[in-house]
């Protein structure tokens, strides 16, 4: 029996204003995502980086192909479409897209832990690990929900016979198993290191570490020439000792290569020494005869083990906000299915209720690609 308090006018013309506005949500805080990210020269070196730029464009295609194809069925301007891309849109929206965000999240949690290894790698190879860090998310979907989501589909009539079992299997391998390996590792990986990183701290406090990878001003910051000339000691105004040739500036000083002498200094996730190649920039200062000279020094950021400590734990805890929310968001939509949808035996509620909880569930899953690439922001700075 309808309940007479239901408007399916009025839920019609809620659906399409929300869709239009999430649309435009989601592309604005992934596009903004990406913009930032793709700005970093070496974002192609880092599997944290590419990795959240691979997931914000997942949620992109979310907005331009399953959302708009929902949109334009809901205006009724899509009626020749193709059984194909109901089917493909069916299952990237909830499924594969749910699936591939909660294993990047994973990847995000063993990038973390892996940091160290991955830091000392040659460019080469940090461009394959990044790719593969990338990539394998979707890989893995694409084995995963090709097969099971479109089993069963007869694609010239456009008949759905899928069975109870495959849809569930659907759900749990496309938002509960996800949402749960995401939360899991985020919390392994936030108490991993925490033992080691005391035990750095106690013995050694004033160790000094490389904030190169963890600094986000340094990640971003250009080369730069830094003036630090004596005002008492105008250029060129002291006699020059015999030999002696006034070095020329040139207007922008570029960043040596990194094929330049390494240091040693320790990692506090391994407590363990690396190579550090040091970049240099330069200071405009005066020699013991009052000329003007260009004296290389490190540009590496060099701070105490404690600060990096409270970095990296910054990274830990951002990412597990992050896995916490995307599991707070997408698990209930696959709760209700398997309670109330898929279930032969459902707790009885009228239409009204089973609607407005339908609705709830499916824009709860549909705000995780606006609220995550948000906090994701942040992330990315560290």
């Amino acid at each position: 029996m309808y309940d007479s308090g239901f408007d399916g006018d009025a839920d019609l013309m809620a659906k399409k204003c929300l869709h239009i506005i999430f649309i435009i949500l989601i592309l604005l805080a992934n596009g903004l995502l990406i913009f930032k990210n793709v700005r970093k020269c070496d974002f192609m070196h880092k599997p944290k980086t590419l990795t959240i730029l691979s997931l914000a464009m997942g949620d992109v295609l979310l907005a331009l192909f399953p959302m708009v194809v929902t949109t334009g069925l809901l205006f009724g301007d899509l009626t020749t479409l193709s059984c194909s891309s109901i089917s493909s849109y069916s299952v990237y929206m909830p499924y594969m897209i749910t699936f591939v965000y909660g294993l990047g999240l994973m990847v995000l949690g063993l990038e973390i832990v892996q940091h160290h290894k991955i830091s000392s790698l040659s460019k080469n190879s940090k461009i394959i690990c990044s790719l593969i860090a990338s990539s394998s998310p979707w890989i893995l979907g694409l084995i995963i929900f090709l097969p099971l989501g479109f089993a069963n589909i007869d694609m010239d009539t456009c008949e759905w016979n899928q069975t109870i079992a495959q849809l569930k299997a659907l759900i749990v391998l496309g938002i509960l198993l996800p949402a749960c390996v995401a939360v899991i590792t985020s919390i392994i990986v936030k108490c991993i290191d925490q033992a080691k990183y005391q035990q750095l701290v106690n013995t050694n406090p004033q160790v000094m570490v490389d904030l190169n990878t963890h600094n986000a001003a340094y990640d971003n910051a250009p080369c730069s020439l830094q003036l630090e000339s004596n005002p008492t000691a105008p250029f060129n105004t002291y006699p020059q000792p015999s030999g002696f040739t006034t070095p020329t500036y040139p207007a922008e000083l570029q960043c040596p290569n990194d094929q330049q002498q390494s240091q040693q200094f320790y990692d506090p996730q391994s407590a363990q020494p690396y190579a550090l190649p040091t970049k240099q920039h330069y200071i405009h200062s005066g020699d013991q005869h009052g000329n003007s000279v260009i004296v290389p020094t490190p540009m590496a950021t060099m701070e105490t083990a404690v600060e990096v400590a409270i970095d990296s734990t910054q990274r830990r805890n951002r990412l597990l906000v992050i896995s916490i929310i995307y599991f707070i968001l997408v698990t209930p939509l696959a709760i209700f299915h398997l309670g109330y949808s898929l279930n032969p035996d459902p707790i009885r509620m009228g239409l009204l209720a089973s609607v407005t909880i339908d609705h709830m569930v499916y824009w709860l899953n549909v705000i995780r690609s606006v609220i995550t690439p948000l906090i994701m922001h942040g992330y990315s700075n560290n």
